[in-house]
């Protein structure tokens, strides 16, 4: 899926691919749940950052389960390709969530959030299912990056963090989720691809204290993820 020379239908395919994979994994209730404690604790709109969003399936199922229950949430989605930001955005129309109005909102940017400066007003930075692309310094800036855009992000200040574990358990069952699920061959493909690249709970929260300069929580999340929620206050 990183390929820039993969084609708009296939990229369009294997972000589908990657939704039902979300989806079926319930990645996003279980983030959505922490989500929700923080805002409740939060004396204004919580504002969220999600860092490779692709096709914002995530935040905007987060949006949603917000609105249902009357807690205000906006919602900034960041991808480095402009074709999962297309995506995000009609998925975000389709959903009726806004780009302006006040308590429930969604904002989509393509931005490299390794390379391209980000604003530093963010309460809560997210990230899943990203890490396993990057090489263990190019997570310790991302890492950083994620700290840096919540600096005046007021009392809150978290980082919300879930990716694939390192495991031959997860390796077949992620493979076998993949043909289950996805029709797509870039999905079967980067299953195996992303899980072989993943990290281990232990390696993900030393290379986390190395960037942020503190020990992280780090717990598993079933079936095949770790999630951190990283307090910075």
């Amino acid at each position: 899926m990183d390929d820039p020379e993969l084609g708009a239908e296939e990229h369009v395919a294997a972000l589908r691919g990657l939704a039902r994979l979300n989806w079926f994994s319930g990645v996003s209730r279980q983030m959505y749940r922490r989500l929700r404690q923080i805002a409740l604790a939060s004396p204004r709109p919580l504002r969220v950052l999600d860092i490779a969003t692709g096709s914002g399936d995530l935040p905007i199922d987060w949006l949603l389960r917000s609105r249902l229950e009357g807690i205000p949430l906006e919602v900034t989605g960041v991808d480095v390709s402009s074709q999962a930001i297309a995506t995000a955005r009609a998925r975000a129309a389709v959903a009726g969530c806004s780009s302006s109005g006040e308590g429930w909102t969604a904002d989509w940017w393509v931005a490299n959030a390794l390379e391209d400066c980000l604003p530093d007003d963010f309460d809560v930075v997210t990230c899943s299912l990203f890490l396993h692309h990057l090489e263990d310094e190019d997570i310790v800036r991302l890492l950083r990056a994620m700290r840096d855009a919540t600096e005046a992000g007021g009392l809150v200040r978290r980082l919300l963090i879930c990716d694939l574990v390192r495991s031959r358990w997860n390796l077949a069952a992620v493979s076998v989720a993949s043909r289950l699920l996805s029709r797509s061959p870039i999905v079967h493909g980067d299953a195996a691809l992303s899980v072989r690249a993943a990290l281990t709970r232990g390696e993900f929260a030393e290379l986390a204290e190395v960037a942020l300069g503190m020990a992280v929580p780090v717990s598993s999340l079933f079936p095949c993820r770790f999630i951190s929620e990283i307090d910075l206050r």
